[in-house]
């Protein structure tokens, strides 16, 4: 039996899912669950981060490896049409601005699909086909390329290795503002939350609460 790669141990590729928990990435076994999606806020600040969430989600889900290119086209099917396409295309201008998200379009315009096409976004004046998520473990992952490179060329190790430093510092910088953002949705959810009420009895006013009836 060939050695598993270490992408593709389920362990080693946690990531938010379309619901926004946290679960292992299922890239290597070719699953695709339908994870119930909570229903959206209509606190325009929660709804952005929600939305956030499901797509940096599908990304990671629909990613051949960690990093890699995903088309729009796969994304929109992939996070489903309970979301307003208004409200996707809203937060993917917004992440096109974030320096570890990319929105790009397809050079050869004759490869697109009418599918393609249709899930196109449009930032600036240009459409654009593709998005790329850099996330912890894709940086990790660059800075053990790194690594092992440095290895491989004592020339230019030392180089090598301050890239690697470099890329383990952005890994590291990603999971900050993730954790920041989930902070961040679960703050403003529990402001809005409806307190639960006591069941338990309370004294009619004026009343000796001894001689209330007990339910």
């Amino acid at each position: 039996t060939a050695p598993m790669s270490p992408w593709s141990a389920p362990a080693m590729r946690p990531t938010w899912t379309v619901s926004g928990y946290w679960s292992p990435a299922p890239w290597d076994r070719g699953e695709r669950p339908e994870v119930p999606a909570e229903p959206l806020s209509d606190n325009p600040e929660i709804r952005a981060l929600q939305v956030e969430n499901r797509i940096r989600a599908a990304v990671v889900e629909l990613e051949r490896e960690p990093g890699g290119l995903v088309a729009l086209a796969d994304l929109r099917k992939r996070i489903g049409d309970d979301i307003p396409r208004a409200d996707v295309d809203r937060v993917l201008l917004e992440l096109s601005r974030s320096p570890d998200v990319r929105v790009e379009p397809e050079s050869n315009q004759k490869a697109l699909t009418g599918a393609d096409r249709d899930a196109a976004v449009v930032i600036g004046v240009k459409p654009r086909h593709f998005i790329t998520v850099e996330t912890a473990e894709s940086y990790r992952r660059k800075a053990a390329q790194a690594r092992r490179q440095a290895e491989l060329n004592p020339v230019s190790a030392g180089s090598l290795m301050r890239d690697a430093e470099r890329f383990e510092a952005e890994a590291a910088r990603v999971e900050r503002e993730d954790a920041a953002r989930q902070a961040r949705l679960a703050a403003l959810s529990a402001e809005g939350a409806v307190p639960v009420a006591d069941p338990s009895p309370r004294p009619l006013p004026g009343a000796d609460p001894r001689l209330q009836l007990v339910q």
